[in-house]
């Protein structure tokens, strides 16, 4: 393992039910998702605060590998004085699915009639190897 992934989520879409974006390698500008997070409207699951994250893996009973984001508000798990935990990076497509977490994937579209990403698991498993092949990895979201 060597080097640093810069990962930058741009908000540029966001709406009551559910916030588009974009995620970019910070270095080279390249696209490497789209993604969905939840709406402006959700305060059950509400998307993370913008700002700066690291990455720990996680093994999640319901989507399998990913990670999980940490930072000043957000912690891996339950931590006393730290509001958020378990906010992971996985697959899925519509804005139900998000539950407070960050889903990537290929390009925006329709499920059934509903806003979506399509396309999330090869952009994940993909995103994992980048990740997981670097010492150091983070994500700035704004």
């Amino acid at each position: 393992m060597n080097g640093t992934l810069r990962l930058l989520l741009t908000r540029d879409l966001p709406q009551a039910e559910r916030t588009f974006g974009v995620l970019t390698n910070q270095l080279t500008g390249d696209v490497i998702a789209q993604t969905l997070e939840p709406g402006t409207a959700d305060r059950d699951f509400p998307r993370v605060p913008t700002g700066f994250y690291g990455f720990e893996r996680h093994e999640s009973v319901k989507y399998g590998r990913t990670v999980a984001l940490v930072g000043a508000e957000v912690s891996h798990y339950t931590t006393p004085g730290i509001d958020r935990s378990a906010v992971l990076i996985h697959a899925g497509n519509v804005d139900r699915e998000t539950r407070g977490c960050i889903i990537v994937a290929e390009r925006r579209g329709d499920l059934l009639g509903e806003p979506a990403v399509l396309n999330s698991k090869p952009v994940l498993n993909a995103l994992l190897l980048q990740i997981e092949a670097m010492a150091y990895s983070y994500l700035i979201i704004r």
